[in-house]
């Protein structure tokens, strides 16, 4: 589902004047008008026509909650949702307790003022909608109709295995939705001052605790992977539309979040991410496999540490990862592999995320990482049995790439169940962006 966020259209009107029809939106007459008056603008903002005309359909909350309910019970979802509250808890993100499928339900069902299906090819608009933010709303989705003609939203949007990426492409939609919807409901000025810019709009949104319950209650890491592909896409549009006028990311879409967070790493000297492979295991299965990327390391490291200065510096210089999900016969564990662009941003990570192990699990003495004198390349590191977990963190080189290994698993575990030598790290080389 490509969707509108009620709290950032909330938002939106409350910052900037926006130019909506008065008149009562209580059928789809208005809607309809509304796409009549958009559609042209939208083909001329964006550079491509439609090439069938966009269907507008109304639907009630109750209508879009069932729908919602049918999306994230579908086969491919549920089994993503399983996995991700899965690593979430394990990283520390979320309560052990916390049902996320429920929460994304609650959450998604107060937030969508409308949506587009791409296996319907409808634009739906959600009755109640207030009417200052009707125009922007169409807009949005028009957008997501517009683009699903040109690329496949659906398959884009259910890819599986490496979610950063996900991550990136929906960030680089939802972002070209949000910001061309706001120059054409509000006028490219205003879209490109918002007052406060983003971030401030990040913090209005979180302090609408009464009018949004539901996305309040969240736990930091669901907020912020909600309001990312809308905030910081933006941020990306508009920095793609400057460097880019007239073209769209359709064919080359962005790769990771650090390109959504640093446009000029895409939109410049283009800074692919690094592919890691873990290799097998000692005594110990592989339940997923998965990658974070620098966003959410970003929001780990500021979980555990609350220090926003740290946790944004310390991500930055991201280059790759990988985790894996583990089972040993003791119960549940986490292996997880980062590449850095420097061995300053690997010294600086690493520092950081030994710190997280006492946040977390409290404090231990540091014995020596096990088996780091025997591979090549690896330099420094430390093991602690701490809280029923046994946790080892290190760093080094691998195939002349700064590393940072973190392995947490129960107590009584060997934390040497990652062969160190064995890590493939490979550059993946960068294509040269469409004239």
């Amino acid at each position: 589902m490509a969707g509108m966020s009620r709290s950032v259209m909330a938002l939106v009107a409350g910052l900037v004047p926006l130019s909506a029809c008065r008149e009562k939106p209580s059928d789809l007459s208005v809607y309809e008008a509304k796409v009549a008056d958009a559609v042209p603008k939208i083909e001329a903002g964006i550079g491509l026509p439609f090439k069938s005309p966009p269907k507008i359909e109304v639907r009630s909350k109750e209508e879009v909650r069932q729908y919602l309910e049918r999306q994230l019970k579908d086969s491919l979802a549920r089994e993503q949702i399983i996995s991700q509250e899965a690593a979430l808890k394990r990283f520390g993100l979320i309560a052990q307790d916390l049902d996320l499928q429920k929460l994304l339900i609650d959450v998604l069902a107060e937030q969508v003022g409308g949506y587009y299906d791409p296996r319907a090819k409808v634009l739906y608009v959600i009755e109640g909608t207030p009417e200052e933010a009707v125009g922007l709303t169409v807009a949005h989705e028009l957008i997501h109709a517009l683009q699903d003609q040109y690329l496949n939203l659906d398959s884009v949007m259910r890819a599986v295995g490496d979610d950063d990426r996900t991550v990136a492409a929906q960030a680089a939609l939802e972002g070209q939705a949000t910001y061309e919807g706001l120059r054409i409901s509000v006028g490219p000025e205003m879209a490109d001052n918002l007052p406060g810019g983003w971030d401030r709009a990040r913090q209005l949104i979180r302090e609408e605790k009464a009018r949004w319950p539901a996305f309040a209650s969240a736990p930091l890491i669901v907020q912020e992977m909600l309001l990312f592909p809308y905030l910081s896409g933006a941020e990306f549009a508009r920095a793609f539309r400057a460097r880019r006028p007239g073209k769209t990311p359709y064919d080359d879409m962005p790769t990771s979040s650090e390109q959504i967070l640093h446009p000029s790493l895409y939109l410049g000297a283009r800074d692919e991410p690094t592919t890691v492979t873990l290799p097998p295991l000692r005594g110990a299965t592989t339940a997923h496999e998965n990658t974070l990327g620098e966003f959410a390391t970003r929001l780990f490291l500021y979980e555990h540490l609350r220090d926003p200065q740290g946790a944004t510096s310390g991500a930055t210089g991201w280059d790759g990862d990988r985790f894996a999900l583990v089972r040993s016969g003791r119960g549940e564990g986490l292996v997880w592999v980062s590449v850095w662009d420097s061995a300053i941003d690997s010294g600086d990570f690493f520092n950081l995320l030994d710190r997280t192990i006492d946040r977390r699990y409290g404090p231990s003495v540091a014995r020596p990482y096990p088996g780091l004198a025997s591979a090549k390349g690896m330099t420094n590191g430390r093991a602690y049995t701490s809280g029923g977990r046994s946790v080892g963190v290190a760093t080094g080189e691998v195939s002349g790439r700064p590393v940072v290994v973190y392995v947490d698993l129960p107590a009584g575990d060997d934390i040497g169940i990652v062969d160190l030598a064995r890590i493939g790290i490979r550059e993946n080389p960068v294509a040269s962006p469409p004239s």
